[in-house]
């Protein structure tokens, strides 16, 4: 009797061991096509199942992947290898194993760069709680370019990370350095590292914080007029986008932080660079619909000017929409640090709806104006500010006059042009001195306007009676 019990026992254990990897078969193809489906929500990227063939220990699949582009899409073929578990070699619901699978002339293209290698796998691990593990890795190039040995490139491959739980997730790259050079120009990134968190707050619609950062990037561009190479060089980059849920329920906030520690371009340099951007108050239904509708058309295969009149199309569709939830846009920060010292700005302007549905505001852009407040607030170092008026006025000179003349009396013109100029705009108000910088605020309330605390009459400054600000 004890034998049969435990005979009966090995062979339901052995009965469940055998169907474990088909059961989790059938829940890494619904995890396949869910992975699927997410990656579909993205604005500018479109993924379709080809195929799936489930067998009992493992599944091939194919998809292929569209992503929008100006002018035409570009479809990207992918393999799907799936290693069903759990077993001592998958100790997972699952493993799926992605690489691309290039057609014709871009599997030759491939070959040349990477031989036999994949340009990039994605090795995912799907746990049997559900949770998602993705390694990301690319091979290393470095060589010339297919059919160009002229362009020399070094690609030091890349590595990332991912992390996925339910409808959240966190995804860290790394791309050591590219390079791309011939006798026309260079391109140069190194250091460059991605960091993201992100998690699906609505169908189609995804929040969270990105970072980019990178040591270093340079770029080497023939001058369109001179033809002579012309050097545009970032040190210290890094990026900073914010999509969060605002303090009300149903609008969103957004946000964007540019900085670099070093810019320089065609011989001026300045430090300490930054630049911030902020839309708040987003109606978050006129946002996903929007964001829906034009991706579509960036994953259609349309020519370029079709898609951006149909994407303007919908802008004037969905403004109204937009625009009634009273949204908000900001400058937070320009700044920089430069030879002739420092300049700091920001701005913010906030549109009022009042119920009516922001009708009429495209037949008539005044509209807009008489529902708007704004300001902005700029100060800058006098040396920076002459130097800029000087180059300025130098180049109107050389435009009106030639090179012709005594150049000692064309400067002396230049910085008595300028004087004047400032003391122009000292005595209009239109400027204040704050000790060694120069400084002005501008402010817009629905239909007036004022500059450093004094209002302005817009009609007698454009040369109108009435001193009207709007029609």
């Amino acid at each position: 009797m004890k034998k049969t019990l435990l005979a009966g026992a090995v062979a339901v254990l052995a009965g469940a061991g055998a169907a474990a990897p088909y059961f989790a078969g059938v829940q890494a193809e619904r995890a396949f096509r869910d992975n699927v489906e997410a990656l579909s929500e993205h604005p500018q990227a479109d993924l379709e199942v080809v195929r799936y063939e489930r067998g009992w220990f493992g599944a091939e699949a194919e998809s292929r992947l569209t992503l929008g582009a100006p002018g035409e899409a570009l479809e990207v073929d992918l393999e799907h290898a799936v290693s069903h578990g759990p077993t001592p070699a998958t100790p997972a619901l699952a493993r799926v194993v992605t690489t691309p699978a290039p057609r014709g002339e871009a599997r030759e293209h491939v070959r040349h760069y990477f031989g036999d290698r994949a340009p990039l796998t994605a090795d995912l691990t799907i746990g049997l709680t559900g949770k998602q593990h993705l390694v990301l890795s690319s091979p290393s190039f470095e060589g010339s370019a297919k059919g160009a040995p002229e362009t020399q490139i070094q690609w030091s491959g890349l590595d990332g990370t991912g992390e996925f739980a339910g409808d959240s997730g966190t995804l860290d790259l790394e791309i050591p350095k590219v390079r791309i050079a011939d006798e026309k120009g260079r391109f140069l990134l190194e250091g460059t590292e991605l960091q993201s968190e992100f998690r699906r707050h609505a169908e189609g619609l995804w929040l969270g914080t990105s970072d980019f950062s990178s040591k270093r990037l340079a770029m080497e561009v023939p001058d369109p007029e001179s033809g002579a190479l012309q050097e545009f060089d970032l040190g210290g980059l890094s990026l900073r986008q914010v999509a969060k849920q605002a303090d009300e329920e149903g609008y969103l906030d957004m946000a964007s932080r540019l900085a670099a520690d070093r810019a320089a371009l065609g011989g001026e340099e300045v430090r300490d660079a930054r630049l911030g951007m902020e839309l708040r108050h987003l109606d978050e239904e006129a946002y996903r619909r929007t964001g829906e509708r034009v991706r579509k058309i960036q994953t259609a295969n349309l020519d370029e000017e079709e898609a951006a009149q149909r994407v303007l199309a919908i802008l004037r569709e969905e403004l109204p929409g937009l625009l009634e939830g009273s949204p908000e846009a900001a400058l937070t920060e320009l700044a920089f640090e430069a030879a002739n010292g420092d300049f700091r700005g920001s701005a913010e302007a906030r549109y009022r709806g009042d119920g009516s549905g922001a009708r009429g505001i495209l037949e008539n852009p005044a509209l807009l104006l008489r529902h708007l407040d704004a300001e902005a607030e700029i100060r800058a170092a006098k040396p920076l500010v002459i130097a800029l008026l000087e180059e300025r006025t130098r180049n109107q000179l050389e435009e009106e006059t030639g090179a012709e003349g005594d150049p000692v009396q064309r400067e002396r013109q230049v910085e008595r042009t300028v004087r004047q100029q400032l003391a122009m705009m000292e005595a209009m108000g239109f400027v204040t001195v704050e000790e060694d910088h120069y400084a002005s605020h501008v402010a817009w309330d629905r239909g007036a306007l004022s500059v450093n605390g004094r209002p302005l009459n817009l009609g007698a400054a454009m040369g109108g009676g009435n001193g009207s600000a709007l029609p």
